[in-house]
This record gives C-alpha cells, structure tokens and sequence, in this order.
C-alpha cells in the first residue's frame, strides 16, 4: 500500500499577495495558523486557487518557501508545480523539495493541445526525476488536457505516484479513476466542491475545496460526517457550504468566487484582497461580497 499522505481536508491555499503582487509573508502565517486551527489534514500551494501561473517564478517560490515555514511540519504540504515547459516544472519539483514540502502535484501543460502520448511522457519524465512523491491532478476547464483512465492506470503503477485529485466535475469520470486508483492503493481526492458529499459516497479519500481557507472547520466537519456515513446531515451540511459559492460563480465564474473568497478572508483580518495583476486592477471595487 502507497502512502496514505494525502486524504481528508487538503485546502488548496489562497495567495495572500500585497498590492504591488508580491507574497504577503505576514498573511501567509495567518491563514496557515487559521487552518490548523481549524483541523485541515493539508494544504496544497501554487495550485489553481493559488493564482499559480499569474505570479512571478520568485514570488511563486517566496509562497512555498512562507507556507512550509509557517507549517512547521504540523501537517503535509503539497505544492503545485503546473507550468508548461517540462524543464520549468522539474525546477519547480526541485524547489518544493529544498523547500521542505512533503509531495507534490501536477496537471497538464496547459494551452497547447496534447495527446494522451505526449502527457505520458511528460508525466513520466516528471515522475522520474522528482525528489518528491507526486499527485496527478485533472483540470481541463483550466488545463485544457484531461489525463484519460487508461493514463491514470498506466501511470498509478509508479511507486512515486500516490494520489490522484479530480477537478473534471465528470461523475462518470471520477467513479472510472476512483477504481483504477483503487486497484494501485493510491486515492481519489474531489476537486469539485460543490459535490463532495457524492465523490465520498463514490470513495473518494479526501477533498480540495477552495472555501476551505475561509471556513477549514466547517470542511473538516463536513469530511467527518461523509467519514462516518452520516449522509443526510452531510449534504445538508454542503447545501449550507454551497451556496455563497454558487452564488458567486453564477455571477462571474471562478474569478468572482475568488474575489468573494478572498474579500472574505480580508473582512476577516486573514489575508489581502489583492488577486494577481492579471485578474484586477482595482480589487476593492471589484471585490465580490
């Protein structure tokens, strides 16, 4: 059996950024200390909600190095190291690995049209060379390249893979990956947080919701209830959970439910309201409440 590293509550942390987009290392430590808090099970930098790809290599480096730190090996942290070029991935790989993350995760290249070839090579390529172990992570709304289940099954095999986190919002799809991991001993973490209750049901070992960051331990008991087959108090739960989340995306899509979420955690003294240049140029009016 692989390790078991990844399940539960995984939040994919939100960059606290100042208003010139740098990493707000102040901010990083209040919101790492309000998720232990909060009883999360890890948290996963540098990903998609992380606003990733819009920052700089250096500040994108200063978040992972602020977010191990303020850790402090209290839970596992698993650092997003989606980019395009191979080359600037396994740097990324390298990074997490001095940095003192615990694994970390990976979607397709994005932009350019891939077959599932070319995605085997790059993964396996990755794979390979990582000093750390690796999460595959599926993402074609953002990614544009989905990893297939026939790929998911050729690469679970690799002793270095140890979870796969499902962000499709396909159910067929995760019910097919769900088994095929299964049968690798490695786990399916629900990247869709508006279905949590149903990828448990389906067996999935953990969740990444976004509103995590805001609430980690209304998540956590959400996780808890799902763990313990309560199911009519877990999908009232997530009906709570789900909708300033629905409302926002009903009213701008994944960057309005930022804006919401991060205008949240500012009101609540966690974090700036600063998103990365490319997505505001003035947040406080943008800013969705």
């Amino acid at each position: 059996m692989k390790s078991r590293l990844l399940q539960g509550v995984v939040v994919p942390f939100i960059t606290p950024l100042t208003n010139e987009g740098c990493c707000d290392v102040d901010s990083v430590a209040r919101l790492v200390e309000h998720l232990v808090a909060g009883g999360v099970h890890g948290v996963m930098p540098a990903g998609t909600s992380g606003e990733a790809l819009a920052l700089s290599p250096s500040v994108r480096r200063r978040v992972i190095e602020s977010v191990v730190k303020s850790v402090d090996g209290r839970i596992p942290v698993v650092v997003g190291v989606g980019a395009t070029c191979l080359e600037d991935v396994l740097d990324l790989c390298q990074h997490a690995a001095d940095a003192g993350a615990n694994a970390v995760a990976l979607h397709p290249p994005p932009y350019f049209p891939l077959d599932q070839g070319s995605l085997r090579h790059f993964y396996e390529k990755v794979i390979a060379e990582s000093a750390l172990p690796l999460a595959l992570y599926t993402i074609p709304s953002f990614a544009g390249n989905v990893i297939s289940p026939e790929l998911v099954d050729q690469l679970a095999g690799h002793d270095n893979v140890i979870a796969l986190k499902d962000s499709t919002g396909d159910v067929a799809y995760r019910g097919e990956v769900i088994d095929v991991c299964r049968r690798h001993g490695i786990g399916v973490l629900a990247g869709d947080e508006m279905s949590i209750v149903d990828a448990a049901r389906d067996g999935a070992v953990g969740i990444v919701p976004s509103s995590g960051n805001l609430l980690p331990a209304q998540f956590v008991e959400l996780w808890k209830l799902c763990s313990s087959g309560d199911w009519q108090a877990a999908y009232d739960l997530q009906a709570e959970l789900n909708g300033p989340v629905a409302e926002a995306l009903a009213r701008g899509g994944w960057l309005a439910m930022m804006r919401r979420l991060k205008g949240g955690l500012a009101e609540s003294g966690l974090c700036t309201h600063y998103m990365a240049p490319v997505f505001a140029t003035n947040p406080e009016k943008e800013m969705v409440r």
